[in-house]
């Protein structure tokens, strides 16, 4: 019989690894599946990978030549291979790829001769992009002048509501701009070019140019990649460029919207309520809740409230979503003039998904 025995250097190479990925393992009493993975959190981008290192102990003593089982069981993704065995050092490697479900991935791991079983969990990474463009120097140059001198010609102000979304591809945030020239007037008719910059995430844009009153707004529509996503506005005379970061976080496996009856459309629109400040108007409002391929989500409970100071009345008669994942509400207006944000959430049922509505 013909026996492969490691060399001493290689023995002390897998004993080396084991030590800088599982320092503890020798104070481990019984059998168990020690785990860790590098990177320990990818983007589900469906490319990104990790590699796991499997560590089997026996009263901190490594186990050699045992198969290790491992499948992917949630959050999507593949492994490259799904059984390994250990070596010297009682460790085994697993390949993972990421896959791209908004949602951690869960891998778990069992030695069936054992009776062992372990799992791990790698999580989404939060990531944020940077676009980049190189051009001649000449071309660099004039791209100075031209930031040097917008600020002789115009002043750009940005804001948005909300300025944090779901990363789960659908939710919407408006952002708004004033351009207003070097003494402060408007700076009515001047085109403005949206861009994202960094990060994930799509614009809807509606209108081309300032209003009379120098007033800009176009339409945010999140990815579903946790972290920053950056969106500019470029005024291309000038090159007078202003960007707004807005913060994507973790979906929680659902979708709130607010919505307001549009009398003038004959349907439901999101942004552009407007309710004269007379203590008694009425605004009919719908708050919709579904999945994350939208579809709706019945027997959810929500909860309405005023995001900063109460200016008039919220009225639900029933919180609990109907067949249509939809629960319908009355804006009573109050009697100050000004802005009111209006906020929806999840309350009991699945996490909290926040939405809001700007009136």
């Amino acid at each position: 019989m013909l026996v492969m025995v490691a060399p001493a250097s290689a023995l002390f190479d897998l004993a080396l690894i084991g030590n800088i990925f599982f320092p503890n393992h020798e104070q481990v009493e019984g059998t168990a599946i020690l785990t860790h993975a590098y990177p320990e959190a990818l983007p589900n981008d469906g490319r990104s990978e990790s590699e796991i290192q499997v560590m089997l102990v026996n009263d901190g003593k490594p186990l050699a030549g045992e198969t290790v089982e491992a499948r992917v069981t949630d959050g999507g993704g593949f492994l490259a291979s799904t059984t390994a065995v250990t070596d010297e050092a009682g460790l085994a490697s697993f390949d993972y790829r990421s896959g791209m479900l908004p949602t951690s991935a869960r891998i778990s791991f069992h030695v069936a001769q054992r009776e062992l079983s372990s799992e791990i969990e790698i999580p989404i990474a939060p990531v944020t992009y940077l676009n980049l463009q190189l051009v001649t120097p000449e071309e660099y140059q004039l791209y100075l002048d031209r930031q040097s001198s917008a600020a002789n010609y115009y002043r750009l102000q940005m804001n948005a509501f909300p300025d944090q979304l779901a990363a789960d591809g659908s939710s919407i945030s408006t952002l708004s701009a004033r351009l207003t020239h070097a003494d402060g007037s408007p700076a009515p008719g001047v085109p403005l070019l949206p861009v994202i910059q960094a990060g994930e995430g799509q614009l809807i844009i509606e209108q081309k140019a300032t209003d009379a009153q120098g007033n800009f707004s176009v339409d945010v529509m999140s990815g579903r990649q946790p972290g920053v996503l950056s969106v500019a506005l470029i005024e291309p005379s000038t090159g007078l460029t202003e960007s707004f970061n807005f913060t994507l976080v973790k979906s929680t496996g659902a979708h709130i919207e607010l919505f307001y009856n549009n009398q003038f459309s004959a349907g439901l629109a999101r942004k552009g309520a407007v309710v004269p400040a007379d203590g008694v108007s009425e605004l009919n409002l719908v708050a919709e809740v579904t999945d994350l391929y939208g579809l709706p989500l019945s027997g959810v409970e929500i909860r309405v409230e005023f995001l900063d100071e109460q200016n008039g009345q919220i009225q639900v008669i029933d919180p609990v979503t109907d067949a249509s994942g939809q629960v319908q509400l009355s804006y009573y207006a109050g009697t100050f003039t000004g802005p009111v944000k209006i906020r929806a959430y999840v309350s009991s049922g699945l996490d909290k998904a926040g939405s809001l509505l700007g009136l």
